[in-house]
């Protein structure tokens, strides 16, 4: 993602990652799960980027088992959370299995 400064003055932006999960028992609607803050002088832009890890996936079961679930998943990145009136990026991607993590 890049972000832009479009403004007159330098300033600071804050890129946010959340996470959206499948429609599984105990899966939280979404989550934060990352974020950069990205000093910008005015018309400047930057380059953000984020990695997922195995942890950033994983929800807790119902049973209380930490898990990455089988489903549709959502990430969105933007200065806030999704579907607030903030500029996001959306991507979604589908993960296949469920798999047990240690505690």
């Amino acid at each position: 993602m890049t972000v832009t400064n479009t403004g007159k003055r330098a300033g600071e932006e804050v890129a946010q990652l959340y996470l959206s999960f499948p429609n599984v028992p105990g899966a939280p609607l979404r989550a934060l799960r990352n974020f950069k803050r990205v000093y910008l002088k005015p018309g400047e832009s930057q380059k953000v980027s984020f990695e997922l890890k195995e942890r950033d996936l994983s929800m807790v079961s119902e049973t209380g088992e930490p898990i990455i679930a089988e489903g549709a998943y959502t990430v969105s990145i933007g200065g806030g959370p999704p579907n607030t009136g903030v500029p996001t990026v959306t991507e979604k991607f589908q993960v296949v299995g469920t798999k047990m993590l240690p505690e």
